[in-house]
């Protein structure tokens, strides 16, 4: 015998053990397995399709460990949903939402930018399987990019049972999603951003609302995100492939508050409608006053007039309003400015090669 349950049991018996078991898992299962420290061992791969990672720590006795099992959902889901299991189930005076499954609202929190397409979403095979897992104890939580189960296991089988849980439910909601159709605010966005997928010969993700254009002077990326409470935000960003050869720091006026300014001036270029609606600090001055020229000021105005804040250092430029852009003129109109100040910003770089750092 060696611990109380013995050698051959299915359980862990010791931190020796229990941490072979745990590599045995992951080769049976086709994962990598990684010691991030003398606790805890972190196990990746791809099962059945569905993309997973797992972190395990080991109890101090060994006999036990923690596991938390994250399996993609890939296409995400695109529902702005949470599900979380409850740590402390609902009274009986609570009013259920008749459009979900009660036993589902008895173990989860559910909330969802469209209430309609979680209730699609989750009927049938999809909530059963989640109520499964909770009933398992395994806490299943749910939001557009993940299935995330997590428990206290003690046996190789109970290990296992939390992965191959995570997995399978992680399959069924992506089946399930497949059949859902989108919103009519996405099919709108969907609509008005398809064109300029062609316009700047870029690729556009009908999943993650996402427009990226790879250019010669960088990555043009064009996103729209839910933030909170019904508010969203269309956030642009140009990537530099290479850095500018100096320390940037600009931001539109609106990006700054006056309490900055009064205690950290501003560079001045002389430009009084430009120095009015940008703030630039940066260094070596004199570097960053030749790279703001004419045509690189022009070039950032019109970004600034087109959007809410602006931010540009030497990596490159950040960009965003607050509302979700649905209309392929004004998509156009701010990635064309944003590809304009890339080229701008590229050229005066290149210009000033002999200066990098």
């Amino acid at each position: 015998m060696n611990g109380p349950l013995g050698r051959h049991s299915d359980f862990f018996n010791g931190r020796d053990d229990t941490r072979h078991r745990v590599k045995s898992l992951a080769s049976a299962l086709g994962l990598t397995v990684a010691e991030s420290s003398a606790k805890a061992l972190v196990l990746w791969g791809r099962i059945d399709g569905v993309d997973v990672e797992c972190d395990t720590e080991l109890s101090f006795d060994g006999y036990h460990a923690k596991v938390d099992c994250r399996a993609k959902l890939a296409p995400n889901l695109g529902m702005h949903v949470q599900m979380n299991a409850r740590l402390i189930h609902i009274n009986a005076e609570t009013v259920l939402d008749e459009r979900f499954d009660e036993d589902l609202q008895i173990e989860f929190d559910l909330q969802s930018l469209h209430t309609d397409e979680l209730v699609n979403l989750v009927e049938g095979n999809v909530g059963s399987t989640l109520i499964k897992a909770a009933h398992a104890g395994f806490r299943p939580q749910v939001d557009d990019k993940h299935v995330r189960l997590s428990a206290l296991v003690g046996s190789y089988s109970e290990m296992k049972d939390v992965v191959q849980s995570a997995v399978r439910c992680a399959q069924l909601l992506i089946d399930r999603r497949r059949q859902i159709p989108r919103s009519r605010f996405d099919q709108i966005v969907i609509a008005a951003w398809e064109p300029a997928e062609q316009a700047f010969d870029a690729t556009f993700s009908e999943d993650e609302l996402t427009l990226i254009a790879r250019k010669p002077y960088g990555d043009v990326t064009a996103r729209v995100q839910y933030i909170e409470k019904r508010l969203w935000r269309t956030f642009f960003e140009l990537r530099l492939a290479r850095d500018l050869p100096l320390t940037v720091d600009l931001k539109s006026a609106s990006a700054v508050s006056k309490w900055r300014l009064l205690f950290d001036p501003d560079v001045r270029t002389g430009d009084e409608v430009f120095d009015k609606a940008v703030i630039v600090r940066g260094k070596p001055v004199d570097q960053l006053r030749t790279l703001l020229d004419d045509g690189l000021r022009a070039a950032i105005s019109g970004l600034v007039t087109q959007c809410e804040l602006v931010e540009i250092n030497e990596h490159g430029v950040l960009a965003s309003v607050g509302y979700a852009i649905s209309g392929t003129d004004e998509l156009k109109a701010i990635v064309g400015s944003l590809c304009t100040l890339g080229e701008a910003l590229h050229a005066r770089g290149r210009r000033q090669q002999g200066a990098y750092r």
